[in-house]
């Protein structure tokens, strides 16, 4: 309420903060930690077996993930702090006076593990001592590893606050229900992303004679990394509350497509399936890099999946009990409909109805865009939207409730009816 409401084009703000964090996560996952351990691997090995191939093929591995990581990553990361700011800033201010001291860390870590990056790969042929080397380089796989385990306590409070909502402290905000499941679901998902990505690089950064043997070598680790991943899944699904697991499957397939969701879960084991197969032979032979690509596309489909569950399936809230997914707080549903949520509006719009859209509708649906509700409302008069409207969050649970007097909803419902003709 204090902030002017930001509207993106077409596809709204949730789907840019959407865009731009999946490109981080990818990046961040696959390059920066998953992609550090195994070049690291890569570069112990050859200097314990005394073979200059593997640290060669490390050297080249490394040149690719610390571009990736200090421009596309490091970009996309401040793209959603930016993204989110604008989109959602009462939701980032709370977040950040729950997570102050934690995201301060976080900070200084990512700080550590752009100067360790920058060591590692910058002086690599200039270091007399191998074994320095390495202990820089295993630095900066720990640094890579922190920031995903504070941020991953961070994303976990959103979808369940735990024991937070009782003592306000850090550490049960931190330390809640998903933050082991999904620990271990991400670091498995980084662990094989970053192996699949330098699987499919090898086809370009190997010498011939030398890709049998590298591909068998990156295949342990994209083998162990299936079993992690599904373990995490399957353990993130049973620590979720009644409630937010009844919203799993919408997440997964959407509500148009709920008929078919039995057929995404198959779907999901066949893929987990499959990916563990091209472990285990991956292991054994050098396998085509129409293979290699498919698992690694496979892998980001399972991140993108991911993300978009753990998002969804916390509406109607953005922080559950506490915040709406819109940015207003459960706590002030009295004031606002007492007193009208346009009283407390310091930026409105000149038409009540729209003002009333961009406050309580503008995070999550468009107009002439992405998620528009005048489509499903196309042909219906201000009279049948307006009793629509007020029980919305019971016919669908996640949504947030109408917030507002009677005469906020019925411009709102106006609105909407002017825009669905």
């Amino acid at each position: 309420m204090d902030f002017p409401v930001f509207e993106f084009p077409y596809l709204g703000t949730r789907y840019l903060i959407a865009l731009i964090a999946v490109l981080h996560v990818v990046i961040n996952h696959g390059a920066a930690i998953g992609g550090s351990l195994v070049t690291v691997l890569l570069e112990r090995k050859g200097f314990r077996d005394g073979d200059p191939r593997y640290e060669a093929l490390a050297y080249r591995l490394a040149a690719v993930f610390f571009v990736l990581t200090t421009t596309v990553g490091a970009l996309s990361g401040v793209g959603i702090w930016f993204s989110t700011m604008v989109g959602q800033p009462a939701a980032i201010g709370s977040m950040l006076r729950i997570f102050f001291w934690a995201w301060f860390l976080e900070w200084i870590v990512f700080v550590v593990e752009v100067a360790l990056v920058m060591v590692y790969f910058l002086t690599w042929r200039t270091f007399q001592d191998k074994r320095t080397h390495l202990r820089v380089g295993w630095a900066y796989v720990a640094a890579s590893g922190a920031t995903m385990a504070i941020i991953t306590g961070i994303l976990g409070f959103m979808l369940t606050p735990g024991a937070w909502h009782g003592d306000h402290s850090l550490w049960s905000a931190f330390l809640n229900p998903t933050y082991l499941p999904q620990l271990v679901l991400r670091s498995g998902l980084a662990l094989g992303l970053g192996a699949s990505l330098a699987l499919v690089l090898t086809r370009w950064l190997a010498p011939a004679d030398f890709q049998a043997e590298a591909s068998r070598y990156l295949g342990r680790f994209f083998f162990a990394a299936v079993p992690l991943i599904a373990l995490g899944g399957m353990a993130y699904l049973f620590v979720l509350p009644d409630a937010v697991r009844g919203l799993v499957p919408t997440a997964l397939v959407t509500s148009r497509f709920i008929p078919y969701v039995q057929a995404s879960y198959a779907i999901n084991a066949v893929i987990c399936l499959a990916l563990l197969g091209f472990g285990w032979q991956a292991r054994r032979r050098a396998l085509p890099i129409v293979g290699r690509l498919a698992a690694f596309v496979a892998l980001v489909c399972l991140l993108g999946q991911f993300e978009r569950v753990r998002e969804f399936a916390r509406k109607p809230y953005m922080i559950p009990g506490y915040m709406y997914a819109n940015g207003l707080r459960e706590a002030d549903r009295a004031k606002y409909d007492r007193d009208g949520i346009l009283a407390h509006a310091r930026y409105p719009d000149a038409h009540p109805g729209r003002a009333v859209f961009k406050l309580e509708c503008a995070s999550c649906h468009t107009l002439g865009g992405m998620n528009d509700p005048s489509v499903p409302l196309k042909g219906q008069s201000a009279a049948a939207i307006d009793p629509f409207i007020a029980s919305l969050h019971e016919v669908h649970p996640f949504m947030p409730p109408f917030m507002g007097t009677a005469k906020e909803r019925r411009a709102l419902a106006e609105f909407l009816a002017s825009e669905a003709r």
